[in-house]
């Protein structure tokens, strides 16, 4: 995907798969742009067989080196996050099924 009709500079590689057969997939949207402090930062959302946490966002700032991590259950919305630049630590913060903040497992 190029930045803007008007500066066709690539900006965005997509990469995507799916499993139809385990119902699983996973887009990946990665920064291209040759020489900037952003380039190889990425969002990547999918869907895994996991039992407890079945859907994923990784975020990762190249600029900032930070890469948050957000996984929940599709069915009972309870999940985790993990943000070092945002919480000061490598922990994972985890919410139940009415997405009330909980200790983790």
């Amino acid at each position: 995907m190029n930045k803007s009709p008007a500066g066709p500079i690539p900006w965005l590689g997509i990469a995507w798969i799916q499993n139809l057969q385990d119902n699983t997939a996973k887009i990946k949207y990665t920064n291209i742009i040759s020489g900037s402090s952003d380039n190889g930062g990425f969002i990547c959302y999918g869907t895994t067989k996991d039992s407890t946490y079945n859907t994923f966002y990784t975020i990762f700032n190249k600029a900032q080196n930070n890469q948050t991590d957000i996984q929940w259950h599709r069915t009972t919305k309870a999940g985790q996050v993990r943000d070092p630049a945002h919480f000061n630590d490598s922990a994972w913060r985890c919410w139940d099924n009415s997405l009330t903040d909980r200790a983790c497992p």
